[in-house]
């Protein structure tokens, strides 16, 4: 039993030590099924990962060439627009042009109507005012036979005043003769007196009567001369207002003329223009209906081109879809072949540990085998340990030598089973640290694969995505491009309105301008011709 110990601890150490290296053996071939496995699902996610962006990259490239290809027929489209909206631009100044020159036409005419009815207005003036000529002819007449009969009068009073002054004097003479003469004669003086006296009263009277007159006449003289030089004034400013007028309706009749000779040069210039406007017309027309006819074709082949754009849009559309659905059936596979995997790697250990079960299974017959024969081996030790007993005493000396001998011999047994077991672990843990190491490169080669390949479908997700941006972009650009158009078309739209508003709001300034400086030179002359009657 003492002999037996040291076998048993050494074979429990073995054992122990086999069955950490199994379980090591089993965690590595664990591990490495397990980065197996993950290398084949990466493998498999990559290859459609691959076809994916295979498909991808050919619809891209479909995309990118049916977006050159409408880009250059949009660009081709645009500049026919731009060509057609420039023609119909400068159509447009022409006749812009031509409406004002008909315009400027109709304004003439009217100002030549207006002038014409000015002229006639003017005449109508002048020969009223030639009546009130008349009129202030006769009133000088008048005048003229009342300063006569004025002067007629005067010297009438003169003569009277003449007669008054010798009666007084006779009276006198009378009355220093009266005192001279008798008293006989004093009788009759005194009648003559008395009648001189009443002749005289009557003369006083009719001289006071004839001064009065004369006052009145005198009063009535100044008035006159005073209305006559008022009246003369007023003719004289009638007549320079007169010869205004007339010089006036001279210069507007040169003006009318002019503008007559003006007016059949524009009109000239009119037909020759409306003419050349005609047959520009006829050309912009001609024109006009086959850029119609090419605007039509356009807007159908946009049209068609945009109903394929929403075809490929549905297209690409259901494409996504069916990726959708095709990424979500590769992921249950993925997730099928992943379980299906682990399923036949568990089969797999399964078999391995069977293997190894059958394999510890030999060991332990072999280990048992072994036992059986080392205890038959000291069965027979103990047999002859109790024959040497026996014969202790006769073969001590042998025995001694015998178990020194036996001693030195179990040393070297041991020194030997103790270097074999370092032997056989370290062939072992070198044989298990070559395996580690080999299954480490590898799993760092599946590591780098793996990052490899998740590189390369970071990338082609990058290029996928800037693909989807660029096409983001173009459709931007496109969206963009046709809003700038329509507000370019809107501006000009407004641009022309203002500038039609500003033309319109600066003819009826000067309409209106016009309306009011003729209508104060009618109300001058209302008012002069009113002063006139009125005088």
């Amino acid at each position: 039993m003492v002999l037996a110990t040291p076998h048993t601890q050494e074979l429990s150490a073995v054992r122990k030590q086999y069955m950490q290296q199994t379980a090591e053996v089993a965690k590595l071939a664990e591990q490495y099924g397990a980065v197996r496995a993950s290398s084949d699902s990466a493998a498999i996610e990559l290859a459609a990962a691959r076809k994916q962006l295979s498909v991808a990259k050919a619809e891209a490239e479909l995309a990118m060439s049916d977006r050159i290809d409408l880009m250059k027929e949009n660009s081709h489209l645009r500049q026919e627009f731009t060509q057609a909206m420039a023609h119909i631009a400068s159509l447009q100044q022409d006749l812009g042009k031509l409406c004002v020159v008909q315009k400027d036409f109709e304004q003439a005419h009217a100002s030549l109507e207006r002038c014409r009815q000015m002229h006639a207005i003017d005449k109508e003036q002048i020969l009223r005012l030639e009546e009130q000529l008349k009129a202030f002819t006769e009133k000088e007449k008048q005048l003229l036979l009342i300063q006569r009969e004025a002067e007629l009068a005067k010297r009438q009073s003169a003569k009277l005043l003449k007669e008054l002054e010798g009666a007084q004097e006779a009276l006198k003479a009378f009355q220093d003769i009266s005192e001279r003469n008798c008293w006989e004669k004093h009788s009759d003086a005194v009648r003559q007196l008395n009648t001189t006296l009443a002749d005289e009263k009557a003369l006083r009277h009719e001289l006071e009567k004839q001064a009065n007159e004369i006052a009145v006449l005198a009063t009535d003289l100044r008035s006159a001369t005073q209305r006559d030089a008022q009246k003369a004034e007023q003719l004289r400013i009638a007549t320079e207002e007169a010869r205004r007028f007339e010089l006036e309706a001279q210069r507007r009749l040169e003006d009318v003329a002019r503008l007559e000779a003006e007016n059949a040069k524009i009109a000239k210039e009119l037909e020759f223009y409306s003419k050349k406007h005609f047959e520009d017309l006829t050309e912009s027309l001609t024109e006009k209906q086959k850029l119609k006819v090419e605007l039509d074709a356009a807007t159908d082949y946009t049209n068609r081109l945009s109903g394929e754009l929403q075809l490929m849009k549905e297209s690409n559309w259901r494409q996504k879809e069916e990726l959708k659905s095709s990424r979500e059936e590769i992921t249950v596979l993925s997730s099928k072949v992943q379980e299906l995997m682990r399923q036949a790697d568990i089969i797999k250990l399964e078999s391995t540990l069977e293997a190894l079960r059958q394999e510890l299974m030999q060991k332990e017959s072999s280990e048992k085998e072994a036992l059986s024969r080392m205890r038959a081996q000291l069965q027979e030790a103990q047999q002859q340990h109790e024959a040497a007993v026996a014969k202790k005493k006769q073969l001590r000396t042998h025995l001694m030598e015998a178990t020194r001998a036996l001693h030195l011999t179990r040393v070297r047994n041991e020194e030997k089973q103790t270097a074999l077991a370092s032997a056989t672990g370290a062939a072992k843990e070198k044989e298990l640290a070559e395996k580690c190491a080999t299954l480490e490169t590898k799993l760092d080669e599946v590591r780098r694969h793996h990052g490899i390949e998740a590189a390369k479908r970071q990338r082609d997700n990058l290029e996928v995505r800037r693909q989807q941006q660029e096409l983001a972009n173009c459709r931007k650009l496109l969206q963009r491009e046709s809003a700038e158009r329509a507000e370019a078309e809107a501006t000009w739209a407004r641009t022309i309105e203002e500038q039609v508003q500003q033309r319109v709001s600066i003819l009826e300034k000067d309409f209106a301008l016009r309306i009011a400086k003729y209508a104060d030179i009618a109300e001058f002359y209302v008012a002069r011709c009113t002063s006139l009657f009125r005088m």
